[in-house]
C-alpha cells in the first residue's frame, strides 16, 4: 500500500505489481513445460502441474466464488465471513483435486472455468445495476476484464497440443 506520491504513483505501483505477477505466472508455466519435456511422464511432474494449475487458475475461480458468496449470502447471516472464507478454500481445494485427476487437460478446463466465473461475477453487478459504490463497480469491472483476459489466454496458451 503506497500512501505517498499521489494517485499516479499508486497506479504505477498497482500496474507494476500486476506485471510482476504475470511474469511469475508465465515463468512457472514455461518452467513446467521445459521440465515436462525433459522428464516425460513422471508422478512428481503430475503433482507439480496440479499444484501449479490450482495456484494459477484455481485461485481465480476461488476468488470469484468468494465474490459470489459475498454477494449472495444474506447480510444478517451469523458467521457470514466464515462461510465466505470456507467457500474460497473449498473451491480452491476442489481445483487442486480436479487438476490432480485431469492432468494436462486441467489447465485449459480450469482456465476457461476461471474466465467464466470472473466474467460472470464481474458482469452480474454491472448488468443488474443498483451499485452506488464506485469501489465495488471498479472491482466488478476488474473481475470482468480479468475474465476476458483469462478466456483469451486459456484459448491460446493452454491449447491441448501445447502439452
Amino acid at each position: 500500500v503506497a500512501h505517498f506520491g499521489g494517485p499516479a504513483i499508486r497506479w504505477l505501483y498497482f500496474f507494476s505489481g500486476l506485471l510482476g505477477a504475470l511474469v511469475m505466472a508465465v515463468g512457472t508455466l514455461l518452467l513446467l513445460r521445459k521440465r515436462r519435456q525433459k522428464s516425460g511422464p513422471d508422478p512428481a511432474q503430475r503433482w507439480l502441474d496440479a499444484f501449479s494449475c490450482a495456484s494459477l487458475c484455481g485461485i481465480w475461480t476461488a476468488c470469484g466464488a468468494l465474490l459470489a458468496a459475498n454477494h449472495l449470502l444474506p447480510a444478517e447471516l451469523a458467521g457470514r465471513p466464515d462461510y465466505e472464507t470456507r467457500t474460497f478454500f473449498f473451491v480452491w481445494l476442489a481445483s487442486l483435486l480436479h487438476a490432480s485427476w485431469r492432468g494436462d487437460r486441467a489447465w485449459r478446463e480450469q482456465g476457461v472455468l476461471a474466465a467464466l466465473v470472473c466474467a460472470l461475477c464481474g458482469a452480474s453487478d454491472l448488468v443488474l445495476g443498483g451499485i452506488d459504490d464506485p469501489i465495488r463497480r471498479g472491482i466488478d469491472l476488474g473481475f470482468f476484464l480479468c475474465g476476458l483476459v483469462l478466456l483469451s489466454s486459456s484459448r491460446r496458451f493452454f491449447r491441448q497440443d501445447a502439452h
